[in-house]
């Protein structure tokens, strides 16, 4: 970063992120370089970064990708989900920032729902702070699955307080 740069008020905060959609070759070779324990994807239906301005390079810093669900929910096409979510260290909020605008442009898509996946170790704090609720413990496979519906209904909040009691529920398991 240059001396100008470093002198800023805020330099290297989300103030000075952005975002752009990016092409499959560039978001896949950041995730091939950078994410702890998933391989790139042969596709996606798209992936936005984020960008950091502070620096002379403009370095990409994190990266999110959404394709077709990979579960038996594939055959529906109003359903996606988050395949690939990573980001370098030290960006405090940038994963929920990448996950609440995948999510918003899926809801602004039509998705009726949107699904992500996590390791049991992982908190999920990224998930539920974008709204997602935990619906299932698998593990077989190590993971939790996060469902984001977008609902405007007038039952919003009593399937929220069902979702956020099972949510506790399936993550209590893992304490015990």
């Amino acid at each position: 970063m240059s001396d100008y740069v470093e002198s800023l008020p805020g330099a290297g905060t989300p103030r000075w992120w952005y975002h752009k959609p990016i092409k499959w070759p560039v978001s896949q070779a950041f995730v091939a370089k950078h994410h702890r324990h998933s391989e790139p994807l042969k596709r996606h239906r798209f992936s936005i970064g984020m960008y950091d301005a502070s620096t002379k390079d403009i370095d990409l810093i994190g990266v999110v990708t959404v394709d077709n669900c990979s579960s038996a929910w594939s055959k529906h096409y109003d359903h996606a989900e988050i395949r690939r979510l990573c980001v370098l260290p030290d960006n405090p909020n940038l994963a929920s920032k990448l996950l609440r605008l995948a999510t918003d442009a899926c809801v602004a898509m039509g998705m009726k729902k949107i699904v992500s996946y996590t390791r049991l170790h992982e908190s999920g704090s990224t998930q539920k702070a974008v709204g997602y609720f935990c619906d299932q413990r698998d593990e077989e496979r190590d993971t939790f699955r996060w469902i984001y519906i977008p609902d405007s209904g007038k039952h919003r909040e009593y399937r929220e307080q069902k979702a956020r009691a099972k949510t506790k529920r399936l993550l209590k398991k893992e304490v015990a």
